[in-house]
């Protein structure tokens, strides 16, 4: 649908669609609209049409107040008026004046003036000339300005910092959820999907809280000189030995990568202060992989100090199946029998928080020998009439297989019971009397007690 104007009438009609400041104006027209016509039309309901409205009066709608307004909102370019006997038909082109700032229009206007430019470049040096002996003040002020800004904006940084970790530490923990949310369900993972490795070590207090005799003369840690293994016993001060230890793994399905193994050095005794050495890591690979059991070494220089020093060994992992058998510790003696006693002195020492009674209590355990392999798989099959009374498979190992054999006597000059306050520290005497006769080497463990938790202990050998 078109309609024809003459020129003052589509100024008119143009100029009303033009809202106020800040206005926003939304019109309907044509078969979209339900209301009257501005320019004194009908609706599309009504009877009249577009084509037989009568142009409107020049004088109701050409108004000053229109012309102002024209002269501050747009800039109108008369195209082309094609002439008929009635009507001139207007093509206008709107454009919104633009607000150009005042650098802006300078800089239009010397663009094409090369020889301003020149002047101005002039200008400017001389100033710089003139100001030659400010230009020091006004670089240390940039300085000191840059300074401050910096600091701010290190203020800044710091301040969200906190904020950020202000807001963690009062957060709720991960899947607790937050107000308008619930809390996220919890993510089951199966055991088949999810393995971990289990680094280990022999470990004394480990194998006691099982119900199982223990010895303080680790398998899994020796000390080696230049001539070969040596014994913990009777350690030169001053000289460098290399600490080597053993390492398994308990899964058949992780390996454990750069697993970290820390030396500690003891004085001789139960409960004593220990003291770091050095950290080496090493892969475990599964269970049954070779090398069976992985060796890791570190160097060990001995104290000045004359002295009798144990050694002890920590396996570091973070997501380690069973980390209660992490840790190992070397602690033997060795003293000869004089007709027929032996002397031995170690440390008893409480290193817990509150006063302790200690009970030393003895055995004679030591690490058997391991049975021979069956000749055939069926020896090794359980026999179902004997269900429930099969052999306990950890029997060679209980403490109860192996007291003080006959004819033994232990005498602990200060009793076998003893009262220790925080931090407290006593020098333990132990007199062996070996049976009349005897030709050998005699082991004895001496473990302190409080109640059933393990304290620590010792291992000494009795030798003629």
């Amino acid at each position: 649908m078109s309609q024809v104007f003459d020129p003052l009438h589509f100024l008119a009609a143009v100029t009303q669609h033009i809202p106020d400041t800040g206005e926003h104006l939304i019109r309907y027209y044509g078969f979209y609209s339900d209301n009257e016509s501005r320019v004194g039309g009908k609706s599309r309901n009504g009877d009249e049409s577009w084509d037989e409205m009568p142009p409107p009066q020049v004088a109701e709608i050409i108004s000053p107040a229109w012309l102002l307004r024209l002269q501050k909102r747009s800039d109108l370019y008369f195209i082309s008026f094609p002439c008929s006997p009635c009507h001139w038909t207007a093509i206008l082109r709107f454009t919104v004046k633009k607000q150009i700032p005042i650098l802006n229009a300078l800089a239009c206007k010397l663009k094409d003036r090369p020889v301003l430019l020149l002047l101005l470049a002039a200008l400017v040096l001389l100033i710089f000339f003139l100001l030659r002996r400010w230009l020091w003040i006004l670089f240390v002020s940039y300085l000191a300005l840059l300074t401050l800004l910096g600091l701010l904006v290190l203020v800044r940084l710091v301040q969200a910092r906190l904020r950020k970790k202000c807001w963690k530490s009062s957060a709720s923990p991960k899947g607790g959820g937050s107000e308008g949310h619930p809390p996220s369900k919890g993510i089951n993972v199966p055991p088949h999907t999810y393995k971990r490795p289990d680094p280990m070590i022999y470990s004394q207090f480990y194998l006691m809280s099982k119900g199982l005799a223990i010895t303080w003369d680790n398998p899994d840690i020796q000390l080696f000189d230049e001539t070969g293994p040596v014994s913990s016993h009777g350690l030169k001060t001053g000289k460098t030995y290399n600490i080597r230890a053993r390492i398994w793994n308990g899964s058949v399905d992780a390996p454990a990568v750069n697993v970290a193994v820390r030396f500690h050095y003891l004085s001789f005794g139960i409960g004593t202060v220990k003291n770091y050495i050095g950290q080496a890591l090493v892969d475990v690979p599964v269970k049954g992989a070779a090398p069976l059991g992985t060796t890791v070494e570190h160097a060990w220089t001995t104290p000045l100090a004359a002295g009798h020093y144990c050694i002890q060994v920590e396996l570091v992992w973070a997501d380690d199946a069973n980390p209660n058998n992490n840790l190992g510790q070397e602690n033997v003696d060795v003293q000869k029998l004089n007709s027929p006693k032996a002397t031995f002195q170690f440390t008893l020492r409480n290193d817990g928080l509150f006063p302790r009674e200690l009970k030393m209590v003895s055995d004679a355990y030591a690490i058997p020998a391991r049975p021979p392999c069956p000749p055939s798989p069926a020896e090794t099959r359980p026999d179902p009439s004997r269900r429930g009374t099969e052999r306990d498979p950890y029997a060679n190992h209980r403490r109860a297989a192996y007291p003080m054999p006959d004819g033994w006597r232990l005498d602990y000059q200060a009793g076998d019971v003893v009262a220790l306050a925080p931090g407290e520290e006593r020098l333990i005497t132990l007199k062996v009397i070996a049976p009349d006769g005897f030709v050998g080497r005699q082991t004895i463990n001496v473990n302190a007690f409080e109640g059933d938790q393990l304290a620590g202990g010792v291992t000494l050998y009795a030798q003629s």
